[in-house]
C-alpha cells in the first residue's frame, strides 16, 4: 500500500500539527500522501492535491478526526470502494479506532501486510425512480424543529408495522447501533450481523421499542416532506417524494483493521472511556 488519501478535521486538529506528524511518518516510510488543498498549504506542501481524480489512484483513505469525519469521508468517497482507516482525535471513535499514541506501530504492521479487511453493510434510501444514497449508520426521518410532532407510517414488505408519532425514526444498518440509535435507547448489535434496525425517536406513544428485521426485507416510509427532513448519516438530502423505501444497500464500506481488532473489546473500552469523560 503506497498511495494514501488523507482527510483531516481542521476543527479537531486546529493547526494541523498532528496531521503534519502523520504525513511526515508516512513519507519517511515511502508512502505517497494526497491531501486537501488547504491542508497542503498549512503544512508546507504544495503537491499531491486530493481530488475525485486523484483519490481513485490511492490504496486506502486515512481519516484523522472522529466518527463524524469518517462518515463525511465515506459520503464523499465511498463509491470508490477503497478501504478506510481512522485515527481518532474525536470523543468516542467506533469507526476511527486507532489512537494518536499507537498509530505508528499499527501502520507498520499494515505496511507489512499484517491486517484484515472489515466489510460493513449499508442501508440504501430510494424513491420511485432514484437512489438518494447509502448510509453506514442510519437513514433518519426527523420532524423539523419548531412545533408539533411528525407522523411516519412504516411498512415491512408492504405489511404495516406502525404509525410512529414523535420526533422521528431511524432505519439503521448494523454499524448504526452504536451511533444515534444507541443514544436513543436501542440495542447494541454486532456490525457483522445481517440485519436492519428500526428505532423510534422520542415517540409520543407506548410504541417505543426497537424492531430488528432481516436485511432481505424492505421498509416503506410514508411521511410529509414539508414537516420533516431525511438525513443520510447526519447529512440532509432534498426529497419531495412522500413515500421512500429503505433497504440493504448494494454498496459496502471496508475498513482496514489490525488483526488484534475485536468489536467487543472496542465496545468495552469505549464505554469505559465515555463513563470516565462523564465522571461516572
Amino acid at each position: 500500500m503506497k498511495s494514501i488519501a488523507i482527510i483531516t478535521n481542521e476543527k479537531k486538529d486546529h493547526d494541523y500539527t498532528f496531521t503534519k506528524e502523520v504525513v511526515n511518518f508516512l513519507l519517511q516510510n515511502d508512502r505517497i500522501c494526497y491531501l486537501e488543498k488547504n491542508v497542503l498549504k498549512q503544512i508546507g506542501m504544495y503537491d499531491n492535491e486530493l481530488s475525485l481524480q486523484t483519490v481513485k489512484y490511492c490504496d486506502f483513505i486515512l481519516v484523522i478526526g472522529g466518527d463524524g469525519t469518517m462518515l463525511h469521508a465515506i459520503f464523499e468517497y465511498g463509491a470508490f470502494n477503497l478501504p478506510f482507516i481512522g485515527i481518532n482525535i474525536g470523543r468516542i471513535g467506533f469507526l476511527a479506532d486507532l489512537s494518536t499514541e499507537g498509530y505508528q506501530a499499527c501502520f507498520k504492521n499494515i505496511f507489512e501486510g499484517d491486517y484484515i479487511i472489515d466489510t460493513r453493510s449499508t442501508v440504501c434510501v430510494r424513491g420511485k425512480d432514484k437512489i438518494y444514497g447509502y448510509a453506514l449508520n442510519e437513514i433518519m426521518f426527523r420532524h423539523r424543529q419548531g412545533s408539533g410532532v411528525g407522523t411516519f407510517r412504516l411498512s415491512i414488505d408492504q405489511t404495516l408495522l406502525s404509525n410512529y408519532v414523535g420526533d422521528g425514526v431511524l432505519i439503521c444498518a448494523p454499524t448504526g447501533s452504536t451511533a444515534y440509535a444507541f443514544s436513543a435507547g436501542g440495542p447494541i448489535v454486532n456490525p457483522n450481523c445481517d440485519i436492519m434496525m428500526i428505532q423510534p425517536l422520542a415517540p409520543h406513544s407506548l410504541n417505543n421499542r426497537s424492531v430488528i428485521i432481516s436485511s432481505n426485507e424492505t421498509v416503506s416510509v410514508d411521511w410529509d416532506p414539508i414537516e420533516s427532513i431525511v438525513y443520510i448519516d447526519g447529512m440532509s438530502i432534498d426529497v419531495s417524494e412522500r413515500r421512500l423505501v429503505v433497504e440493504k444497500g448494494t454498496q459496502n464500506v471496508k475498513f482496514i483493521r489490525t488483526k488484534q481488532y475485536n468489536f467487543y473489546n472496542l465496545l468495552f473500552n469505549k464505554l469505559i472511556q465515555e463513563n470516565q469523560q462523564r465522571g461516572v
